[in-house]
Order: structure tokens, then sequence, then C-alpha cells
């Protein structure tokens, strides 16, 4: 298989607030960027709270100058899957109002934060199925350096096998490096460790990789 080609450097608005986006939008092709990432919660464009017309609007927008390409939550994957309800209600209606609003964008997913390893309480919610089927996959990038603990490593790989829509991002070099292993989900065609700082999105199995996931940002979450 050859080699990957660069997608182009991307802009993500992770600390952008104003212009809105139709003039986010308007910049970001005047500069030649060919694709953005919106931060989707209250601390960016607080997407969810968008009606429809005005995001069809921007979609369409986006389709003349430059595709919105993802969402990013403030949603973290524990409080998916927390014992509290209260907060698990409120993490699901906050991840799929985000995840409706990305797909009306055209984006083809939504970023969760993955700040803190899974605990077996963790772990026994996802067995219950209250992961939420969402309009579009669900990246969750880790937060945690001991993320990259074993027991921590296995709770991930039983995210992704019985959640299919949630994909992993990570600098997938750096994770290689430190596990000191390739894992089982690698995508096909990438060589472990070729590659600096390349979040890549995978969903478990080669056929789910989504691909590089480029952009800028000034090191906020």
């Amino acid at each position: 298989m050859g080699a990957l080609s660069a997608p182009g450097v991307g802009l993500y608005s992770i600390s952008v607030r104003e212009p809105d986006v139709p003039a986010l939008l308007t910049w970001a092709a005047g500069e030649g960027i060919p694709f953005v990432h919106l931060r989707g919660g209250p601390r960016g464009f607080d997407l969810g709270r968008r009606d429809l017309a005005a995001l069809r609007r921007w979609r369409r927008i986006a389709d003349d100058l430059v595709p919105i390409t993802g969402v990013t939550a403030d949603v973290d994957l524990a409080d998916l899957l927390t014992e509290d309800h209260t907060i698990r209600s409120a993490a699901r209606e906050q991840t799929l109002r985000l995840a409706d609003a990305a797909a009306a964008l055209g984006a083809g997913w939504l970023r969760l934060l993955a700040r803190i390893p899974l605990t077996d309480c963790h772990l026994s919610a996802l067995r219950e199925g209250v992961v939420p089927l969402a309009a579009v996959p669900l990246l969750v990038e880790l937060h945690h350096p001991d993320w990259l603990a074993p027991t921590a490593f296995a709770a991930m790989e039983e995210v992704l096998d019985r959640c299919p829509q949630i994909r992993l991002l990570a600098d997938t070099a750096q994770l290689c490096q430190r596990t000191r292993q390739t894992p089982r989900w690698w995508p096909v065609g990438f060589p472990a460790g070729g590659q600096e700082n390349s979040p890549l999105t995978d969903s478990g199995s080669p056929r789910g990789w989504a691909g590089p996931i480029t952009h800028s940002g000034s090191g906020e979450e």
C-alpha cells in the first residue's frame, strides 16, 4: 500500500468565539485553509443550542467556502458511563445535540474527551449499553497519561469493541512508543512510529480508520 497523502493543515476554532461561524468560514476561505473544526460546546459556538435553520444555513456557506469536517464537545466519556444518573443524562443530551448539529453542518465526527481512565463501574455501565447512538461517529481523545497503562488500554479496547461508533483520537506514534506494542486496531498501511505527532481516528478495526486529523490550537481542550 502506498504512502498516505498529506491532507493539508486545517483550522480548529478552539479559542474562537468571535466572529460568528459564517465570518470565520469566509476568513478561512480567504486564507486558503482547506477545512475547519468547530468547538461546539458552551465554551465554543454552543452548536447544540442553535436552531436547525441556522445550522443548515451555515452548512450551505461551508459547502461554498470551506467544509466543516468535525465538531468538538467538552463532554467526557466517563460522564456518559457514570453511575450518577443526573450527570449521565446531561452528558447524553449534550452529546446527542452536538452530534445532530455536527451532522447538520456536514461534519464527519464529534470529539469527546477522556480525562480519566475508566473504572470497573464505568465498564459495567458500558456493558449495559448506556452509550447513546449518535448521528455521527464519536472520537474519544485521551487526556491523561494513565491511559497508557495496560489495564486502562484494555478498557479502551473494550469500549471500541462494544461501541462501533466510537473511535480513538490519539497520537498513535507516541502511543506505540509508550506502550511498546502495536495495538491490534492499528490502521493498515500506516507504519507504527513512522510519523511524529499524527493523530489518527480508529474504530477498532483497520476498515474503521477515518484518516489523519490535523489541527492547530492554543493548547486548550
